[in-house]
């Protein structure tokens, strides 16, 4: 599975949807019959990046998306 977007009001930080929007879609890919999990991420919000690699999540490789002007991190973890 390929996780898309994840964004939670900034007005509503502390009370953990992040990780609640983070586990009910591990579950649901879990039911589905995925094995992993990767996004992606710009390379230069290292908060992102350390967040995701908090949760689990390996850097694999960082590549530039035809039309982007900045690199993105590729990122996976397994369920």
């Amino acid at each position: 599975m390929w996780l898309n977007q994840l964004a939670a009001d900034p007005r509503r930080r502390g009370e953990c949807l992040a990780r609640h929007l983070r586990d009910e879609g591990f579950a649901w890919a879990s039911r589905e019959g995925a094995t992993s999990i990767g996004l992606d991420t710009a390379q230069l919000a290292g908060h992102l990046v350390r967040l995701y690699s908090a949760w689990g999540f390996e850097q694999r490789d960082v590549i530039r998306w035809p039309g982007k002007t900045h690199r993105s991190v590729i990122m996976t973890r397994p369920l």
